[in-house]
């Protein structure tokens, strides 16, 4: 097989467009297993042929520890093969590899492949960059001609543009650019798979919450917030903080349900300071029982409430009953025992809870994400249909301006809301929602008025 010849960017762009994927195949694949699998296919195509021999996907079994004889090779290629070549083409291959995935395949180790492929720096790297919102490019550089002491090298640029948080002399800073990375290889993929890892070790090291799921806060991150929270420390504050180093708390129920009894609790201290738990940490006062029964229907589970009470004393093992009722309480169960209330973003805007809707949006809770609506007459309550944004649900229930103007503030947007508008009227704000042919009005003391304010000539002939 003869060695493939030293390519420049251009003929790299020509060799790429060769590679077309069948239209049946478009929504079978991402576009990063696309390249990750166009990359294989390179690899496979020893002599630059632009297909793949009987040889070459013998070197693809071989990868997969699967013994195959030369003839089963040949009924395989003969599957996909539409133009009867006796080679793969990227199209047949493709098809082939559409085979592996759907799991319609003889060999045990065929989708551990795609799983491999899958698990590549390129490919974490476009769900970490996804989630964070930030785009990623790749560009093929150049290659290094092979010399006596070295062998032939590619290089690779992968540039991720938005917005990078990192603390410079001890204070958190944004910059929206484009960082360009760079890897070098002896083959294009292993270069470009170089500059994905280089570009996810500078994401981890600036934004450390991107290497867990979102919701996931590691210990060492929880004890920094609850060390935080116990000093008197705002809370919003420090989920900002989560947020701003990558994490998404909004997606930790227990943790926003931890911050809510905490702040419940300190309130609670500092109106009833004379209550205190029994000298034992047996029995707790009445305030605070009546206090946790308020936090049960409210939607917080039981345990995250027992966790307070245990930070300040309380001794759960010395009162067993307690105990049983809160481990066994899963919050609202007095207020509905078939479907019992969770405090949770939707449960705050829909009971008007401005505090608690405000600690989720900086947490990181998405403004514009739909609450998902059962599909009436079906038993299978997983069914969903997409529902209304946070801001529709407030305009066209017409609970709160608070909500409305918070929620616009964090960069909100509904469908059936075209404008909102809010005006001066003497020391109150006239806020108004305006969405096809219905208006919705409130009059209220508008604690955002810095921000939203404007005359009233500014939108109405008055």
């Amino acid at each position: 097989m003869a060695t493939k010849e030293t390519k420049s960017a251009a003929d790299t762009e020509e060799e790429a467009s060769k590679y077309t994927l069948p239209g049946i195949l478009k929504t079978e694949f991402t576009p990063q297993e696309v390249s990750n699998m166009t990359h294989l296919f390179e690899e496979l195509d020893e002599d630059g042929s632009g297909a793949i021999d009987v040889v070459e996907l013998g070197v693809l079994f071989d990868k997969l520890e699967e013994e195959v004889t030369q003839e089963r090779l040949r009924e395989i290629i003969a599957e996909v093969d539409d133009d009867d070549s006796g080679e793969l083409e990227f199209p047949e291959f493709m098809m082939l590899m559409a085979k592996f995935k759907k799991g319609d395949s003889k060999f045990a180790k065929a989708a551990s492949l795609l799983d491999d492929l899958n698990s590549t720096p390129a490919a974490e790297l476009e769900r970490q960059c996804r989630k964070r919102g930030l785009k990623i490019s790749y560009r093929f550089v150049e290659t290094h001609a092979a010399t006596s002491m070295a062998m032939q090298q590619e290089v690779y640029n992968c540039t991720v543009q938005g917005e990078w948080v990192e603390r410079i002399k001890g204070k958190m800073v944004k910059t929206n650019e484009p960082r360009t990375f760079q890897g070098i290889a002896p083959t294009t993929r292993d270069a470009k798979m170089a500059a994905a890892q280089a570009a996810m070790s500078k994401l981890k090291e600036a934004i450390p919450g991107v290497a867990f799921e979102a919701g996931v806060i590691p210990p060492a991150w929880r004890s920094w917030y609850e060390t935080n929270l116990d000093t008197g420390v705002d809370p919003n504050e420090l989920l900002q903080t989560f947020v701003v180093k990558g994490f998404i708390p909004a997606k930790n129920l227990e943790l926003m349900q931890f911050t809510s009894v905490h702040v419940s609790m300190q309130r609670l201290i500092k109106a009833e300071p004379r209550a205190r738990l029994s000298e034992n940490g047996r029995y707790i006062p009445p305030e605070w029982l009546d206090w946790a029964e308020q936090q049960l229907d409210k939607g917080i589970h039981g345990t995250t409430i027992l966790s307070i009470l245990v930070k300040l004393g309380f001794r759960p093992e010395r009162n067993p009953h307690l105990l049983q009722l809160l481990r066994a309480s899963r919050g609202g169960a007095t207020v509905d025992s078939n479907r019992p209330r969770v405090l949770d973003f939707w449960e705050a805007l829909d009971t008007v809870n401005v505090e608690e809707v405000g600690r989720y949006l900086k947490g990181g809770q998405n403004p514009n994400e739909r609450r998902n609506a059962r599909i009436f007459g079906f038993k299978d309550t997983d069914r969903r249909l997409p529902g209304r944004t946070p801001l529709e649900l407030v305009a066209v229930q017409g609970k709160s301006v608070a909500l409305a103007v918070m929620l616009v503030s964090a960069g909100a947007v509904a469908s059936v809301v075209r404008e909102v508008f809010i005006v001066q009227v003497g020391w109150y704000s006239l806020v108004v929602l305006v969405g096809g042919t219905r208006w919705w009005y409130s009059l209220c003391n508008f604690q955002y008025r810095q921000h939203y304010e404007h005359t009233c000539s500014d939108h109405f002939d008055c």
